[in-house]
């Protein structure tokens, strides 16, 4: 096989982007990856949400986001015949009077008038729940078939003959001008592994932050609500039926075994909040690949000016990939710079 222009390592919602982003600018690409069933990726919800966090602000930079996940994700729909990307509406559970007041206060500010909807207290919502809670609806979210995106795409890349289904091992790398990966040859590296790119011996040193998340997916008996709600969990319907939920939260980790007690948060959660019984179906352990800062992490490695990387979409991934595989694509091939606050060059290695 003769030198590639890419290597991809790595073919998450990052991998995924960037390959389709760089084939469809006519270049030549292969894409390696292990194509493990439990990724953070293909075990994600897909939420695009505007509104985040216990003051309800509005998430950073949005309105650009949100405006290039839709271009980027319609096209793909276009492309593979498929729908990848839905409205679907996000209902804010609060608790009390304070939380409903200060709800009621960012709505009106003027550049979040798009975002906030009424507060709910309809029986068909609140009567689904032991706790005590309305809602406050969110405008403008929406849901990313992630999984179907990745699997799709892969097709693409196998009958394109561009897929490699292999684990990439430091051994496996060898730097020279021309970089050899696993025997492949290619002119450039684009390393895009998720959580694994702490192991990374030429990325190893960033601030990266994997979390990992436990997620079940269960048939609940007497629940049939179709909006995406975050009642202490998420908890929204699921492609293949029944309903995910989720997902827990832990830090400083360093592999992806489930954790048993964070697992039966989810179960403690099912029991305590959702009226009716249950049934498991399936139950997921995944790692995010998270900074510290929270904000993605892309470029050119400092001293080795061929080899990239894309990594840290962390939770929010269906509204961050887009954006920047194209910010990063054009930083390769044209030489456009990378907005500061996800530029690698701000780290020390």
């Amino acid at each position: 096989m003769k030198p590639v222009d890419f290597i991809i390592v790595g073919q998450g919602l990052a991998g995924t982007s960037l390959a389709i982003r760089l084939l469809d600018a006519g270049k030549s690409v292969l894409v390696i990856d292990e194509a493990k069933e439990q990724t953070a990726s293909l075990v994600s919800s897909g939420i695009i949400n505007p509104i985040t966090g216990r003051r309800y602000v509005k998430s950073w930079m949005f309105d650009q986001l949100l405006s290039e996940a839709l271009h980027f994700y319609r096209l793909m729909e276009r492309r593979w015949g498929i729908e990848v990307i839905k409205p679907k509406r996000v209902l804010r559970a609060l608790s009390n009077v304070l939380e409903e007041n200060l709800w009621s206060g960012q709505s009106g500010k003027q550049d979040y008038k798009d975002f906030f909807g009424k507060i709910i207290k309809d029986k068909v919502y609140t009567q689904a729940f032991n706790n005590k809670v309305v809602f406050g609806e969110v405008r403008n979210s929406y849901q990313v078939d992630i999984p179907g995106l990745i699997l799709n795409a892969r097709k693409e890349l196998k009958n394109r003959g561009v897929f490699i289904q292999e684990r990439v091992l430091d051994s496996d790398i060898h730097i020279e001008d021309i970089i050899s990966i696993k025997n492949y040859k290619t002119k450039h590296a684009i390393f895009a592994e998720g959580w694994k790119v702490i192991n990374n011996p030429f990325f190893k040193k960033l601030p990266f932050d994997p979390t990992k998340g436990e997620v079940i997916i269960a048939d609940l008996e007497d629940y049939n609500l179709e909006d995406i709600i975050k009642n202490q969990k998420f908890i929204l319907p699921y492609s293949k039926g029944g309903y995910w939920i989720g997902s827990t939260n832990e830090n400083g980790v360093d592999n992806n075994l489930p954790n048993a007690k964070k697992r039966n948060e989810l179960h403690d959660f099912i029991t305590a909040c959702v009226k009716g019984n249950y049934r498991i179906m399936q139950e997921w352990t995944a790692v995010r690949p998270s900074t510290k800062q929270r904000r993605p992490i892309l470029g050119a490695h400092p001293s080795l000016k061929n080899i990239f990387l894309f990594n840290g979409l962390g939770t929010k991934g269906a509204s961050l990939a887009p954006y920047f595989s194209k910010m990063l694509v054009k930083h390769i091939l044209k030489g456009d710079q990378i907005l500061n606050d996800v530029d690698i060059n701000r780290h020390l290695f």
